[in-house]
């Protein structure tokens, strides 16, 4: 079950905008928000660490109050250290399920002053990720979930967990399956080549319609299990299609699936998670795969994998959700 919300703030308007799209969250799944404030490691002058301690809990217990008011459940703490070594402690040491934090937009950061938080924390993470853009969409409630799919385990993983979130909450589901086009460079290097010359435009079109027919069937199973949903196929840029995509249904989260474990923050950067959270203007849930071979990064120890592809455990008995959906992918 999903028990418990981190929202890691900081001094930053930006931050806070994070906080509308834990609270829909808890609301519509009954967890509990916990809120993260981390301030530096102790300095020469110990007053002014108290001060800033002291400065630190006193937001924190304003937020909480806010939230409180609008009958959610609030708990806070304050750490010191690095920043984002600190978000990953509180994790672990919380059992929390489910990260919650701004980002700015086209930088992808939390606030300029931790640059690539909100990628380290994604890279790092054992529990799934929501980025919401600090300029983007204030939400107040999941009504409208939009799922890009690629018909790989992290694209399995991504649907699982979102019909069990549209289950949880009577949101819409639209998926969305986007064929790449083939690149003009590779019509131009098959004509210099003796060696692959004929590539058919046609193969395009036919890649398409295998992508519609596809969408078409998953969302047969989704209805089929009491889930309003819907599906479409298009040829183009994936990161821009998704956000145009997440515009025109006014979605109010989009769920993306991205390899976990990875040893390099620059792969993060280019993986479809990180990628699609930077621009959106919808939050983004980024679901980690875990390969059960891979490595990993930094020496962290993640919980061994204890589902199969396609199965998100974190959110497998959320309130109100009936039994959990196999989709045949």
């Amino acid at each position: 079950m999903l028990n418990t919300i981190l929202v890691p703030l900081d001094s930053s308007p930006a931050a806070a905008t994070a906080l509308p799209v834990a609270r829909a969250l808890a609301s519509a799944l009954d967890a509990r928000i916990s809120l993260l404030r981390v301030v530096g490691r102790p300095g020469e002058s110990f007053e002014t660490h108290r001060s800033e301690l002291r400065e630190a809990e006193s937001c924190l217990n304003r937020v909480a109050r806010e939230l409180a008011s609008s009958g959610a459940r609030v708990s806070t703490n304050v750490r010191f250290g690095d920043v984002s070594v600190a978000i990953l402690q509180e994790i672990v040491d919380l059992g929390a399920d489910l990260v919650v934090m701004a980002t700015h937009g086209q930088t992808g950061k939390v606030d300029s002053a931790h640059d690539g938080t909100a990628t380290e924390i994604v890279s790092q993470s054992t529990v799934p990720v929501v980025l919401q853009c600090a300029d983007g969409r204030t939400i107040g409630a999941i009504k409208k979930i939009l799922v890009p799919i690629d018909r790989s385990p992290e694209g399995a993983l991504a649907l699982g967990s979102a019909a069990d979130l549209a289950h949880a909450t009577g949101a819409h589901l639209a998926i969305l399956e986007v064929v790449e086009p083939v690149p003009l460079w590779a019509y131009e290097a098959s004509e210099s080549s003796n060696f692959g010359r004929y590539i058919a435009p046609s193969w395009e079109m036919s890649a398409l319609g295998g992508a519609e027919r596809h969408v078409e069937g998953l969302v047969a199973q989704l209805r089929e299990h009491g889930i309003s949903a819907s599906g479409s196929a298009v040829v183009g840029d994936v990161t821009r299609t998704i956000g145009g995509a997440a515009e025109h249904v006014a979605a109010d989260l989009i769920v993306v699936g991205t390899p976990a474990y990875t040893s390099s923050t620059r792969a993060m950067l280019n993986s479809l998670g990180c990628a699609v959270a930077r621009p959106a203007h919808s939050p983004v849930l980024v679901m980690q795969f875990i390969d059960r071979f891979a490595t990993p990064a930094r020496g962290l120890r993640h919980p061994a994998p204890s589902h199969s592809a396609g199965q998100s455990a974190w959110i497998r008995d959320i309130p109100r959700g009936r039994a959990r959906l196999c989709l045949t992918t």
